[in-house]
């Protein structure tokens, strides 16, 4: 998904995330509020829906073999103005099956061990030093 976006510019990219707690620190130059989007994808996560054969005219899916469950996408709105705040971000939709679009799909029952790849994202707002 993040790969389709144009408008904002992704902040940050991370590829293979260690299997433990892990931070990311960014910044924004928006003064009030903020939508994040975290994207969190696992390759050879099948399940009964999304199996090696569900999408077979799917040259993306089908062809590599690595694909399985969609990304799943999580958001909230960030209150800027709180220092200190904690938000708990939720799962929102997921992805297209093979990455063709950025389009966020909201139906989440199909997917099952992917909603379980992060315990809990929470976002911490800090100010800025200087």
């Amino acid at each position: 998904m993040w790969l389709h976006r144009r408008e904002p510019d992704v902040d940050a990219v991370s590829a293979a995330t260690p299997d433990a707690t892990w931070h990311l620190t960014t910044s924004t130059t928006a003064t009030t509020t903020a939508t994040l989007y975290v994207e969190v994808n696992q390759s050879f996560d099948w399940n009964d829906y999304y199996s090696k054969s569900r999408f077979p005219d799917d040259a993306i899916y089908s062809g590599s073999g690595q694909v399985g469950q969609p990304s799943v996408v999580y958001a909230a709105t960030i209150d800027l103005a709180r220092p200190g705040a904690y938000t708990a971000l939720n799962p929102v939709g997921h992805g297209h099956h093979s990455g063709r679009d950025g389009a966020i799909v909201p139906d989440l029952a199909p997917l099952t061990t992917a909603l379980e790849i992060v315990d809990r994202i929470v976002v911490k707002v800090v100010e800025a030093e200087g």
